[in-house]
């Protein structure tokens, strides 16, 4: 059985699939629509995967991007520290990572991080974070 209780279609090429989904998105893009296709007016795309950040002692994620999420999108996301007087902290990212050194010594918890995630409409994925109550 496939979602909702419905059968598979088995008798579907997958390589046609793409092919046909592949030449729909062109003609949508280029404007040039005809029969069927007059009435299809928006192809959205969205992320496939959910994208966050891994946070915590026992690593777990922090999602910032939900699966299924239409792009272009931006998410932000307020963290902080796990240690007291932490001066670098290391965002693993499923894109890569980056790490923001030289932080003031602080209380655990007191530094705060806005996490910005951002898809544009080409699907590239920015991140950025800022620190808007540390003094560095």
């Amino acid at each position: 059985m496939c979602s909702r209780g419905r059968s598979c279609a088995k008798g579907i090429n997958p390589d046609e699939a793409v092919a046909y989904g592949a030449a729909v998105q062109a003609a949508v893009l280029s404007g040039k629509q005809n029969g069927n296709l007059q009435n299809f007016n928006t192809l959205l795309d969205i992320t496939p995967l959910s994208l966050g950040v891994l946070t915590g002692q026992d690593r777990t994620m922090t999602f910032l991007v939900p699966r299924n999420t239409r792009i272009p999108v931006t998410k932000n996301e307020n963290l902080t520290t796990m240690y007291d007087n932490q001066n670098v902290v290391r965002f693993a990212i499923y894109e890569g990572e980056f790490t923001l050194s030289d932080i003031p010594p602080a209380p655990m918890g007191v530094p705060q991080f806005n996490t910005c995630f951002s898809i544009d409409a080409n699907g590239i994925l920015s991140v950025s974070c800022n620190t808007p109550n540390l003094y560095i």
